[in-house]
């Protein structure tokens, strides 16, 4: 909590919020307090739902092609008057699209409402579902190529939707694509092999999965910095 809003809070006597409004400052509602072990309980359900998205939102992009052009297609020949070019027709449809993706999303993840705990469990949640759909259809290459692809294309729609450039959000969503791809096989190629002993591999593998994460992290908010954001 800032400065502002602990002073303005403690402004109990009508002559001191008279005061504060003389200078242009409203007094805020209370700040709901969240929770360390809010929303934790049904987060990685949550986030297995978010996972799905991403995965189902990455799939579906060659066959949103095909369907709005047969879409446009059909409003073209039965419109009566002028239609929109399929440029903007097809920018109208993927923003309607986006819009429920990100929607969707926000609601699972329930951020106002979830502590410290349950967004851990929404982060595992959507890994491990999108690791185990891409894992069933190809072993390690599948899980990593999955996550990788779903990690990107959800960043670079998330980063031009802030107004970031095309160029800049390609960079931004590649560097993501990469580090979830990799922090996927880290885990699933050394696991638990004894080498280490238990506790010894699940440092290396969750250790060096997080590192990656956190590097990858740098490295994006560095890529906006550079282009001005």
């Amino acid at each position: 909590m800032s400065i502002w809003d602990t002073e303005l809070d403690d402004a109990t006597t009508s002559s001191e919020k008279d005061s504060f409004q003389q200078k242009g400052l409203v007094q805020p509602a209370k700040r709901k307090e969240i929770g360390l072990f809010d929303g934790a309980i049904d987060s990685p359900i949550r986030g297995a739902g978010v996972g799905f998205i991403k995965v189902a939102d990455t799939l579906a992009k060659p066959i949103d092609i095909a369907g709005d052009a047969a879409s446009y297609a059909i409003d073209y020949l039965t419109s009566d008057g002028e239609i929109s070019s399929f440029k903007d027709y097809r920018a109208s449809a993927v923003k309607a699209r986006d819009d429920l993706v990100f929607e969707t999303i926000d609601a699972l993840e329930d951020r106002q409402n979830t502590g410290m705990v349950g967004n851990v469990g929404v982060a595992l949640g959507d890994y491990i579902w999108r690791g185990f759909a891409g894992g069933s259809l190809g072993g390690i290459a599948g899980a990593a190529t999955l996550t990788g692809a779903s990690t990107g294309t959800y960043q670079y729609n998330k980063q031009t939707r802030d107004g970031v450039d095309d160029y800049t959000a390609l960079q931004v969503a590649g560097v993501n694509a990469l580090g979830d791809a990799a922090a996927t096989v880290l885990p699933l190629s050394y696991g638990f092999k004894g080498a280490g002993g238990i506790f010894g591999d699940a440092a290396l593998s969750v250790g060096g999965s997080t590192g990656l994460l956190a590097g990858m992290q740098f490295t994006s908010e560095e890529v906006l910095k550079d282009a001005g954001y």
